[in-house]
């Protein structure tokens, strides 16, 4: 593996890291129940499947909790 790829895996790594535990320590991950993200979810109309589809690929990445993802 080339030194650039190394350099970019480890600062890819790093701000994954950074975002999972800002999340973690600010408590945003907590403040999910279903029924918010859901009606948050459907405020945005036609786009709410898109956005629904990117917020359950992009949550395990960020350690939030799925359980509200998939209720809603």
């Amino acid at each position: 593996m080339k030194s650039s790829a190394k350099i970019r895996a480890a600062v890819f790594l790093s701000v994954l890291i950074v975002l999972a535990f800002g999340i973690y320590f600010s408590g945003a991950g907590a403040g999910w129940d279903g029924e918010r993200l859901w009606a948050w979810i459907d405020s945005f109309g036609s786009a709410g499947p898109l956005i629904y589809i990117a917020i359950f690929a992009v949550a395990p990445v960020l350690f939030l909790p799925g359980l509200p993802i998939t209720v809603a």
